[in-house]
């Protein structure tokens, strides 16, 4: 991880995914205690470690940084509350405690950078390279006006993260992974076993009665809240979907072809491409020889490869592609496995040479007359929902209710009687029909009756309203009112509880002296082999049995449930461990991730130290005036 932090440090936007990494390591702070020290230490001190401070303007800058980056990534707007829900203020604040905590050490030793070191650093920084590869000074200021810098500030920052790393670099580069480390990673995922097995299914134990009343009763009194009936709402709903509203839309062939015609040049046209290459010449006698020697006969490629010239292949391309126009133009008049006369082009006398020729082409009205009526009756049908919506919330507006306003505009509402927060109704059954569930039922169980919901937007241009009529509160369920699943409940345990005690018993007669084999007879079941089975690799087994599988000696039995309420029983014949190799490619690619391991923990283990001893504290005032927040 150090040498990935350095290669991060040595550019602006690399700082960034750092800063991320630092600020999940000084997390640690948080954890063993230090935020519970709040002091007012200073008006706009928000946190201070040792002698640094972190001021409120500190916070709110890399607050604001980090959630415009995260907004880039996500493609959407994030809001104060969601990124405080995901912990981002946290993640800042641990941040910019860590960089404090470095600082110290940075002070403690007086190390320091100079001026020239800094601008070298800035001028090489290929995050501010135009496109020449060299610095860019509008790309320079482009980067610093994204991340909400000025040059001084980022001087400044820059300066702190070199010494910061020395520090780092200090603590943790370089670190060598102990063999036995090495070795114990390569036996977790090099280490094969062969073992028998047979499989007890429900029909070994026979069949199951009914259960007394009493153990009925205590089963269900120890699961009670599993049978809980969630909260259910009774919900209005009016869903107008364009893409469903389109295919009741009969769209005319005198509308389709009128489309067609408009838009066939742009939509439904392919361009004529040509395989065209050219040699350029700087020497206007050299480019006539050329010429002379093709129009004797000699092909394209052996005079380039005779007088030493390279051939530019511009490949299939229309046009458009071609920059030169006297180039294109001829290109584009030749015929096909031709070579042009000298042309004198922008870049040199130039000999065009086409290959290939691919006419233009327009597909047929009646190939694509399907696809024109699809996309016109689902433009009507967007169109139809805007006006609808429009009308919809005018209705609202004038006090009619949601059932009354989508009535004037000429829909009808669809109720459904009852769904809870999972989108089943009271039988268990998935409500089907409602576009985008997820966010429907998210907003439907975070309102109430009476409450005036705000329309939900479709990104297909559908519009989703709803109502709440009525709220049943979740509430414990009686055992007669569930009885029937709670006795298939029952007997499914009982079944899992007999079957675990006959395997108990059949691994223990192994383990004491018995044959697979003897078990097999005895349960009537057949012997199975599992061979080269490995804990990393794909199997026809699943995890829980290749787990325990790995957890028992060479020579042991074990036993365990798999799916169907079956339970395998399995006897391990053999484990073998190859030698680990030097050559291993796996093994050189695991190497520098565990040397990453140990550096994060080096680096973890300094952070919480140098915090204990230098003391944490923040102002929670402070942070909570930072963030916007009364909370």
């Amino acid at each position: 991880m150090l040498d990935g932090m350095r290669k991060a440090s040595e550019n602006w936007m690399g700082r960034l995914v750092m800063a991320l990494v630092m600020g999940f390591i000084s997390l640690s702070f948080l954890i063993w205690g230090v935020g519970d020290i709040f002091r007012n230490f200073g008006s706009d001190n928000l946190a201070k470690v040792g002698a640094v401070s972190v001021t409120a303007e500190n916070f709110r800058q890399a607050y604001a940084v980090q959630l415009q980056n995260l907004q880039r990534q996500m493609r959407q707007v994030i809001t104060n509350q969601q990124a405080r829900a995901a912990g981002v203020d946290q993640q800042v604040l641990g941040r910019l405690v860590a960089d404090a905590t470095l600082d110290n050490a940075v002070q403690k030793m007086g190390l320091a950078i100079s001026d020239a070191d800094i601008a070298k650093t800035i001028l090489s920084d290929p995050a501010f390279a135009g496109a020449n590869g060299k610095f860019d000074q509008m790309r320079f200021n482009e980067v610093l006006r994204d991340n909400g810098f000025s040059e001084s500030t980022l001087v400044r920052e820059q300066r702190n993260v070199y010494l910061r790393q020395q520090i780092i670099d200090a603590i943790a580069v370089d670190v060598t992974v102990p063999k036995v480390a090495l070795e114990a990673v390569h036996r977790y995922r090099s280490e094969s076993r062969d073992f028998d097995f047979i499989t007890l299914t429900p029909d070994h134990i026979g069949p199951i009665g009914e259960p007394k009343d009493e153990d009925l009763a205590s089963f269900f009194a120890a699961r009670k809240a599993s049978y809980r009936a969630p909260e259910y709402r009774r919900i209005i709903l009016l869903d107008l979907n364009p893409e469903t509203l389109a295919t009741k839309m009969t769209v005319s062939d005198a509308d389709a072809q009128a489309d067609y015609e408009k838009t066939k040049a742009e939509r439904y046209s392919t361009l004529e491409t040509r395989d065209v290459e050219q040699i350029v010449f700087q020497d206007p006698a050299l480019a006539k020889t050329a010429s002379d020697k093709i129009k004797n006969g000699a092909s394209f490629a052996d005079v380039a490869k005779e007088l030493k010239q390279s051939i530019v292949k511009l490949g299939m391309i229309d046009r458009s592609k071609i920059i030169d126009p006297k180039i294109a133009d001829t290109a584009f008049a030749l015929k096909a496995n031709n070579v042009s006369d000298v042309i004198d082009g922008q870049f040199g006398h130039t000999l065009v040479h086409v290959g290939n020729v691919i006419a233009a082409s327009i597909k047929p009205y009646n190939d694509v007359a399907s696809d024109i009526k699809k996309s016109i009756a689902l433009s009507r049908a967007q169109t139809e929902v805007k006006n609808a919506r429009d009308k919809i919330e005018d209705e609202r507006t004038s006090g009619k209710d949601l059932t009354q306003a989508a009535k004037s505009a000429g829909y009808d509402v669809r109720v459904i009687d009852a769904i809870d927060a999972t989108g089943h109704d009271k039988a268990g059954q998935m409500v089907g029909g409602i576009d985008d569930p997820d966010n429907v039922l998210r907003a439907v169980f975070a309102s109430d009756i009476g409450v005036d919901n705000d329309t939900l937007s479709q990104r297909n241009g559908g519009a989703i309203w709803f109502e709440i009529s009525q709220v049943e509160p979740a509430r414990d369920r009686p055992l007669d009112e569930v009885k029937p699943q709670v006795i298939a409940a029952w007997r499914e345990d009982e079944t899992a509880r007999l079957l675990s005690s006959k395997a108990a018993e059949y691994v223990k007669d192994i383990n004491e002296g018995k044959t697979i084999a003897d078990i097999a007879k005895t349960s009537n079941t057949k012997i199975e082999h599992g061979s080269n089975v490995k804990r990393i690799d794909q199997q026809p087994y699943e995890a829980g049995m290749i787990v325990q599988v790995f957890n028992v000696g060479v020579g042991k039995a074990g036993s365990v449930a798999i799916s169907g309420n079956k339970r395998i029983i399995f006897k391990i014949t053999s484990s073998t461990v190859p030698a680990l190799s030097d050559n291993d490619d796996v093994m050189k690619a695991i190497k520098p991730q565990l040397a990453n391991q140990y550096s994060e923990d080096l680096l973890s283990e300094y952070l919480t130290k140098a915090q204990s001893d230098l003391g944490v504290t923040i102002n929670q005032s402070v942070l909570r005036s930072a963030l916007g927040s009364d909370e």
